[in-house]
C-alpha cells in the first residue's frame, strides 16, 4: 500500500509539472488570503511537526490578500512546510514569514538545525534533484516538490531561492 501511495504521488507530481510546462495548467488568480492559506497548511501539518518534536513560529499578518491561484499557493505552502519538517532534526524551529514590500509579496520558510552544501543551494529547484540521495532515499520524496514550487511561483510572476543562514536553511519566494 505504501509503495502504491508513493507511486501515485509521484505520478500526480509529474502530471502537474507536465501541465505547467505545456501551458495546460494556468494560474486561475483571484483575491486570496495567503496568510490564511499558510496558517491552514501549518495547522494540517502540526501533528507531523509534533511527532518530530519540532515547533512552528508563524510570523504572518492577520490577512494578506493577493491575486493568486489558491490551489497552487496551497501546494506551494504545503511543499515548503513539508520539506522543512522532513529535513529538520528533532527540536528544530520552523519559522514562516510573509509580508508585502514595494508591490511584491515576500514569503520564506526557515528551518533550524541543518545546513545545505553551498553547491546544492543553486540546484534545489531542479527536477529530481535531491541533496544527499542516500539519506533522502530513507526520508522519501521524489525530488519534484521544490521544482513544482518554482513552476507555480513562476506562473504568478515570481521567483524563489534558497540560502543557508546562521541557524539553518531559508527557502524564499516572491510574487509580483
Amino acid at each position: 500500500y505504501r509503495v502504491t501511495q508513493t507511486m501515485e504521488n509521484l505520478v500526480g507530481e509529474i502530471l502537474a509539472v507536465t501541465r505547467m510546462e505545456t501551458g495546460a495548467w494556468e494560474a486561475g488568480k483571484c483575491l486570496t488570503d495567503l496568510a490564511e492559506l499558510a496558517r491552514l497548511q501549518a495547522a494540517e501539518l502540526t501533528g507531523l511537526l509534533e511527532e518530530k518534536d519540532q515547533e512552528w513560529e508563524l510570523n504572518l499578518p492577520g490577512h494578506l490578500n493577493w491575486s493568486a491561484d489558491p490551489g497552487m499557493m496551497e501546494k506551494v505552502f504545503r511543499n515548503l512546510l513539508m520539506n522543512a519538517i522532513t529535513y529538520s532534526p528533532a527540536k528544530a524551529r520552523i519559522t514562516v514569514w510573509m509580508r508585502t514590500e514595494q508591490n511584491r509579496l515576500l514569503g520564506w520558510v526557515e528551518n533550524t538545525g541543518v545546513h545545505l552544501p553551498e553547491e546544492a543551494l543553486g540546484r534545489l529547484f531542479e527536477p529530481f534533484y535531491r541533496v544527499e540521495s542516500s539519506r533522502n532515499r530513507a526520508l522519501g520524496g521524489s525530488g519534484l516538490g521544490l521544482y513544482t514550487v518554482k513552476k507555480m511561483v513562476a506562473l504568478h510572476g515570481g521567483e524563489c531561492g534558497a540560502e543557508n543562514f546562521r541557524d539553518g536553511v531559508r527557502v524564499w519566494f516572491s510574487l509580483s
